[in-house]
Formats: structure tokens, sequence, C-alpha cells
């Protein structure tokens, strides 16, 4: 017996569409998110770009992109990128940051007081969240917001980085995210 592993994928997809489970949908997504981010950042931004290969700190290669690969202003930016489709009770966007890395001898502490890991201040530049609007089925529907790493600084534990993304934040970025992608 043989399936087809497309036809399996779009199945799990399109279930957990109708289940609603923006956890699940999030993960199933997560690759085709990231294909995706570099498209945009590519189309849109007018940015060419390509994925690096692991960096020294053993990040995938998913994470950094080099941005102008073939000009003199190549450069690496460390691109999180997020697909995020739960909504709050307000009607704005649910933009969790907690990961669910093992919590291991390195992550011990306020890195995961709350269950999960947070990431530490300095593993990424930017984070790009995609945010599905109306049919999710299409990235005409997709909202991309881009936060620079710096503005997500918990003030509590200066080391890593807040667990969720305050709508004061995501207000003052939303539109923005090809601004702050051509300033990197």
């Amino acid at each position: 017996m043989s399936y087809d592993v497309t036809n399996l994928l779009v199945e799990s997809f399109k279930e957990k569409v109708s289940e609603e489970s923006a956890r699940d949908i999030g993960k199933i997504l997560q690759f085709a998110n990231e294909i995706f981010i570099r498209k945009w950042i590519k189309d849109f931004c007018e940015i060419d770009n390509e994925k690096v290969e692991n960096d020294e700190f053993g990040n995938e290669p998913s994470w950094d992109i080099n941005m102008y690969p073939s000009s003199k202003r190549s450069r690496i930016v460390r691109v999180q990128a997020k697909f995020r489709g739960g909504k709050s009770k307000n009607g704005m966007p649910t933009l969790h940051m907690e990961n669910t890395r093992r919590v291991s001898k390195k992550n011990l502490g306020d890195a995961s007081s709350s269950g999960h890991v947070a990431y530490s201040k300095d593993e990424f530049d930017v984070v790009v969240f995609t945010i599905p609007r109306e049919d999710i089925f299409t990235t005409e529907h997709w909202e991309v917001l881009a936060i620079p790493a710096y503005e997500l600084i918990d003030p509590k534990y200066p080391n890593y980085l807040c667990r969720r993304v305050s709508s004061a934040l995501y207000k003052k970025y939303k539109g923005k995210a090809k601004e702050v992608l051509t300033s990197l």
C-alpha cells in the first residue's frame, strides 16, 4: 500500500483548518512559511536573498538569509520566520515567541520559567511573522510583520526576548515589514 505524501500533507492541513487548530496549522506550514518569507523578501522588498548553511551556532539554514548575495552589500541577516494564525479576544493576532526546545542545562532558569524556552536576545536579528487573513489557503491574504529582535528584549529578563509580542509593538510595526527588512 502506498499513499502520495503531497496529498497527505494537503489532507492534514485541511483537517487542522476545519478543526481551527492554530498551533497545528503553524507546525504544518512552518517550512512552507520559511520559503514564502524568502520569496516575499525577494519579490516585495526587491532584496535578492539565499538561505545560508548552518552558522557558527549550529542554526539551521532557514534561519539565516544572505541579503544581496551577489553584490558588495552582501550580508547575513538572521531571520526567525513564524506562522501565527491565532487571535486574542480583542481580535488582535496572538504572536507568541515561546518555543518548545528541550529544557536542558543550557535553558534552565529565566529562559524556561513559563515551561517553554524563551529565545536569547542574540539568536536572530529580526522575527518575521506571517499572519493569515480571510482565506488561509492563499498567500494573497497573508499579512507579513517584521520586528527587529532588539524591540523584543524582555525588561524583566534582559538576556531574553519577550514571550509574546504586545499589541502596542504589533501596531508600531504593522504595515512596515518592507521598511524594517530593507533597513537591515
